[in-house]
């Protein structure tokens, strides 16, 4: 059947898939994470980074029923409002200050770290949206918020969280220190705000969460954008969900502000 967002996307062959996967509660997260904003793989396959938004500057590695192994001090940050995760090829964190519910920020800041080196490695990225004139512009132009990015090819694709006139943005920055202007790459319409956004290893595919769904796209010739949109999947029962991160090529980890972590698996 064709799933109900499909004229959000303007393909076709967009389908709802549901029933090629299967959707369990695998775990509660340690108290102390009691607000996940953000997941990224763990200094393994089997442990995962997250954090809380607008609390402490701390990272937390976790494994999948959400036991808490270790904790991770950013000296030198400061977690205004921590949002997204995620890591590059040469194991490089990057933390997401870049909440911006208000749309006011003139301090938007991706933090950049090495949680297996022993130096203090913290490198700053700052930047500002290129179409944003005013701080903040009125109500339907409200789109200057991010909570999603990944890393691809030494770039960060950054995704809006579309308050105002419903339209999804994709930036694209430099993935190295340094003040940037994002500059805006694609547009599209979602049913729904964005949460998180991760690509899957093989690089052959990138998954967004909203409140609500999980939209997967197509990478083709390495390009990320909006046109190569393949499925969505209902992901309702999971609340205010902020976190996810590819498991493998297939398969997710998403958690949500309720402390509970999911699994999306393909069947």
């Amino acid at each position: 059947m064709f799933c109900g967002c499909n004229d959000h996307v303007g393909n076709e062959s967009f389908r709802q898939e549901n029933e090629k996967y299967k959707i369990t509660k695998v775990g509660v997260l340690n108290s102390k994470i009691n607000e996940s904003s953000g997941l990224e793989i763990g200094s393994s396959d089997t442990t995962f980074y997250t954090m809380n938004d607008n609390t402490w500057n701390e990272i937390y590695e976790i494994n999948q029923t959400g036991d808490l192994l270790r904790t991770h001090l950013i000296e030198g940050s400061k977690n205004q409002d921590w949002e997204e995760l995620t890591k590059d090829n040469k194991g490089n964190l990057y933390i997401g200050d870049v909440g911006n519910n208000n749309n006011t920020r003139k301090d938007l800041k991706i933090y950049i770290t090495n949680l297996a080196s022993s130096k203090d490695s913290l490198q700053t990225i700052t930047f500002n949206y290129e179409d944003q004139k005013d701080f903040p512009p009125c109500k339907q132009e409200k789109n200057f918020d991010c909570e999603a990015f990944f890393w691809f090819q030494d770039s960060l694709y950054l995704f809006s969280k579309n308050r105002g006139d419903k339209t999804e943005k994709l930036y694209v920055i430099p993935a190295k220190a340094g003040n940037y202007t994002a500059k805006v790459c694609h547009k599209t319409k979602l049913k729904g705000m964005v949460t998180a956004a991760d690509i899957n290893p093989e690089g052959n595919k990138f998954a967004l969460l909203t409140y609500g769904y999980i939209y997967i796209f197509d990478v083709i010739n390495k390009q990320i954008n909006f046109s190569s949109p393949r499925s969505c999947i209902k992901f309702s029962k999971a609340k205010q969900a902020e976190g996810l991160v590819f498991i493998n090529n297939d398969d997710f980890l998403i958690s949500n502000e309720e402390s509970y972590l999911f699994k999306v698996k393909k069947k």
